[in-house]
């Protein structure tokens, strides 16, 4: 060895319990550690499950997991051709056949097509449905009773005013005939 690499040897040998001694085996502080401790009423299992779980995984506290309906389960052996779970959602076709619940039963017939412009005012189905008759000849009917009742009731005015007339004529009798009981 000549004395070049001696030298560096003995000062990598100096060095090397240096090094080891400033590592003691846990990650480096951040300015946020510096600044409080364990007891500040705050939790710090979540930093140590991150820390359990490794550079390349994500932790997911529990009660986000229970939030977001995440499970983890062991890996079994299992047939995946017969399960088929898909993410998304079906639409039908503009013309295929849809059924809504209404308040009536009948058949709705659809007067516009899909993406078709409309006016204002312009009918967009038609109802056929023999309840929904059946509900507007009641209307129908209940609307001309109203009217009938309205109609008689606006022929009692003038009955009403006729009787307060009589009334009055006979209060005026009964005076005349009380001052000629009197006068006798």
């Amino acid at each position: 060895m000549n004395i070049m690499e001696r030298a560096i040897a003995i000062a990598l040998a100096a060095l090397l319990p240096l090094t080891l001694a400033a590592c003691d085996g846990g990650s480096p502080k951040t300015s946020g550690e510096a600044e409080h401790g364990e007891g500040d009423g705050h939790d710090h299992s979540s930093e140590v499950e991150a820390e359990a779980t490794g550079s390349d995984r994500v932790a997911i506290p529990a009660a986000v997991r229970s939030n977001l309906g995440i499970s983890f389960v062991k890996v079994e052996r299992r047939r995946v051709e017969q399960t088929l779970r898909v993410p998304g959602r079906f639409e039908y076709l503009p013309t295929a056949r849809r059924e809504y619940r209404t308040a009536v039963p009948g058949r709705v017939e659809l007067v516009v097509e899909q993406f078709d412009r409309v006016e204002a005012g312009q009918p967009l189905y038609r109802l056929d449905s023999p309840s929904w008759r059946e509900m507007q000849q009641q209307l129908a009917d209940a609307e001309a009773q109203i009217e009938r009742l309205d109609a008689r009731l606006n022929t009692f005015e003038p009955l009403l005013a006729a009787h307060q007339q009589h009334e009055d004529s006979l209060h005026e009798s009964v005076t005349v005939w009380n001052e000629r009981v009197e006068q006798l």
